[in-house]
């Protein structure tokens, strides 16, 4: 566990200074009235929800629903024909599945000389007999101009600062574990096979076959590598990286090859 501790506090001091951010923040404008925004897989009872919500008060009054993995129900409103109104017809206000925005929830006040909405809530916990994915939706039934709204919102698994559950939906927990520990498994591996080459090439023996081995064995290890900044980054921050996203896949394509071409040899 010190290992992996170090591991992650080398690799966060590189990305620290890069960015921090929330970890669902944007803007959301549409001209429908019901739009899907994010999912996410609460644990049983270390899962909480907490957001901030802005928006012109011309777009009252907006709601934010919640909608639970129960048998049926997701499906029966995600890209159907039914209303909003039809939508929102299985969910209660008073079992914390809709949230009105407007002064009246007491969520809201009025800001920028009355002319917008700012929604602040408490942290929301989640609690059940198993893991469960919500999923999140911004609604207004009443819409003749779509959606319109800035949205930050904290989706957690853990207490704040903790690197492997914080921002991690149920579903991707032990990932970073995991891969941390093959980093170590492919370090080990590679620093054998370094030797090995060492004592081949003394004997002249290094021949080509094995030299693509090793540049297959490198080329794995940073793409290992990578994929432990990524998601350490996103424990830390709770933003996933496209670009790092994009980065930990780029080294999978000549390692593949090099592979081929030791087949074909």
């Amino acid at each position: 566990m010190n290992s992996l501790y170090l591991f992650s506090l080398l690799i966060l001091s590189l990305l620290w200074p890069s960015y921090l951010a929330r970890h669902i923040s944007g803007v959301l404008q549409t001209d429908s009235n019901w739009h899907f925004l994010t999912r996410f897989c609460f644990l049983p009872d270390k899962g909480s929800l907490k957001f901030t919500i802005r928006y012109p008060v011309s777009y009252l009054t907006q709601s934010m629903l919640l909608y639970w993995d129960k048998p049926n129900l997701w499906t029966s409103v995600y890209n159907t024909e039914l209303s909003c109104t039809q939508k929102e017809a299985d969910l209660e206000i008073l079992k914390y599945q809709i949230f009105r925005l407007s002064k009246d929830s007491g969520l809201c006040r009025s800001v920028e000389n009355n002319t917008a909405l700012l929604c602040d809530s408490k942290e929301y916990q989640f609690k059940s007999a198993r893991e469960r994915w919500w999923f999140i939706v911004i609604s207004n039934c009443m819409a003749r101009s779509g959606l319109l709204l800035h949205y930050d919102m904290w989706l957690r698994n853990g207490e704040p600062g903790n690197l492997f559950r914080e921002h991690f939906s149920a579903d991707e927990i032990y990932i970073l574990e995991f891969n941390i520990g093959f980093f170590f498994l492919q370090s080990a591996l590679l620093v054998l096979a370094v030797l090995i080459a060492i004592r081949l090439r003394k004997k002249q023996l290094l021949h080509t076959t094995y030299k693509i081995f090793l540049l297959s064995a490198v080329l794995l290890l940073f793409s290992i590598t990578l994929t432990c900044i990524a998601y350490i980054s996103y424990g830390a921050t709770g933003n996933k990286s496209t670009v790092l996203h994009y980065m930990c896949k780029t080294p999978k394509t000549p390692n593949r090859q090099s592979y081929s071409l030791l087949d074909l040899r």
